[in-house]
C-alpha cells in the first residue's frame, strides 16, 4: 500500500537541473556568455515565450468565406 502511495506523489525531477537549463538556453539558439548575462527567471521567460511562439495558439485560424466576404473582396 505505501509502495502505491509512493508511486503517485513521487515526482521525477531531472538530476542535473542546471545541465538541463543550459540545454534548453541552447536550443533557443543563446549562447553561454547571453545565458550567463540572464538571471534564471529570465532564461524561463524568454525560452517560455520562445515555446509560445510555435504553439497552435499563436496561429491564426482560417474560417470558410461567408456570402459577405466574397462580395467585399470583388466590390
Amino acid at each position: 500500500m505505501e509502495d502505491e502511495q509512493n508511486q503517485l506523489t513521487d515526482i521525477e525531477q531531472p538530476k542535473r537541473l542546471d545541465l538541463m537549463w543550459l540545454a534548453l538556453g541552447k536550443r533557443v539558439g543563446l549562447s553561454f556568455a547571453e545565458m550567463n548575462e540572464l538571471g534564471l527567471s529570465d532564461l524561463r521567460d524568454l525560452i517560455d515565450a520562445y515555446v509560445d511562439s510555435f504553439s497552435d495558439k499563436s496561429k491564426i485560424k482560417a474560417r470558410m468565406a461567408t456570402q459577405a466576404d466574397i462580395d467585399d473582396f470583388f466590390a
